[in-house]
């Protein structure tokens, strides 16, 4: 019984953190990082936009095409 419980606290902490960080459309981000990706890293495109609340309540996660986060 044990087990089970601390199991199903595993598990749902797993999905909270997983459910914290939400895919966004690039047009989401602040106009201030669009105008930052376009400025410095107009030869690549997003592959990931996130918002991550990790890094603050205005916390946001970018991963290019080129690898660059």
């Amino acid at each position: 019984m044990k087990r089970k419980i601390i199991f199903v606290v595993l598990l749902l902490s797993f999905i909270i953190s997983v459910n914290a960080q939400k895919k966004i459309e690039t047009t989401e981000l602040p106009k201030a990082a669009q105008d930052f990706l376009q400025k410095y890293f107009s030869h690549t495109s997003v592959k990931i936009a996130k918002k991550d609340p990790e890094h603050g309540k205005k916390g946001y996660e970018v991963k290019l095409k080129d690898g660059t986060k």
